[in-house]
């Protein structure tokens, strides 16, 4: 016979699965330039739709959070520093559906704008 505390019960709930596609306003933008992530959640037909909110992140790093409205969440970042980004889209999960991650989308980031002077003469 067991004691009591090693016995463990557990009731675990697995919600239905969802895929999480992402799509961003621009594939290619300039530093500090505003750019549009979008998530789309789709899943089984029948159920309540998705809620609560998706998280974008660049690599492992969340960058902006998103309320899911029509199965969809957007975000607009305009912090991206100049280089290649993974961008990606996790989904946490409600009562129904299933936590989900995107595939990475690569989001290129260019330099900032400058203004060259000519520098004058003086003297002349």
């Amino acid at each position: 016979m067991y004691p009591p505390e090693s016995l463990a019960a557990g009731l675990y709930v697995v919600g239905n699965s969802i895929s999480i596609a992402i799509a961003s306003s621009s594939a290619n933008t300039i530093a500090g330039q505003p750019v549009t992530f979008t998530a789309q959640l789709d899943g089984a037909v029948g159920l309540a739709p998705p809620s609560g909110t998706v998280q974008f992140l660049d690599g492992a790093t969340v960058i902006a959070t998103g309320l899911v409205a029509n199965g969809a969440a957007s975000v607009t970042v305009s912090s991206l520093a100049p280089g290649t980004h993974r961008i990606s889209a996790f989904y946490g999960g409600d009562a129904v559906w299933a936590s989900a991650v995107s595939a990475a989308l690569i989001q290129s980031v260019g330099g900032g704008t400058f203004t060259f002077q000519q520098p004058s003469v003086r003297g002349r």
